[in-house]
């Protein structure tokens, strides 16, 4: 592992103020990372972000109870849930690295902790539908 984090970054327009996974683009450094997903899966799996990197492919899944995520590839996994509620900071984030994770996976998973995966959980989809459809760019709302 290097020293240094490669820069990275995930730009899509959202709508709470995150980028959202609709439309998202993501950069490694100079790399273009290819993001995908089933917006019609019905199971958490079938939901999965899809990611690919140069020769890597990465899965992002929400897990049960939709605080917690994971970042898999072959040889490496990150999980990321919420810790133990604190007076006046609230949830805190702790992330968990197994196996052979390096510079690359940790930069992913980082940047994909500021984005709204919401749309990964049937439940989230079901939570933000009302909201979308009400700022909706095509009905006169919205931006």
């Amino acid at each position: 592992m290097s020293e240094h984090l490669p820069e990275a970054s995930f730009t899509a327009p959202g709508m709470t103020g995150q980028p959202s996974l609709a439309k998202g683009k993501m950069r490694v450094g100079e790399t273009q990372v290819e993001v995908s997903y089933n917006v019609h899966g019905v199971s958490r799996a079938s939901r999965a972000l899809h990611l690919r990197y140069e020769d890597r492919a990465y899965t992002y899944e929400s897990k049960p109870g939709g605080e917690a995520v994971e970042l898999r590839r072959d040889g490496a996994r990150i999980a990321m849930a919420n810790g133990k509620h604190r007076r006046y900071v609230g949830f805190p984030r702790i992330g968990t690295a197994w196996d052979g994770v390096d510079e690359i996976d940790l930069a992913i998973a980082l940047v994909l902790e500021a984005v709204e995966v919401s749309s990964l959980s049937l439940g989230g989809v079901i939570a933000i539908t009302p909201w979308r459809l009400l700022n909706s760019p095509g009905d006169g709302g919205g931006e």
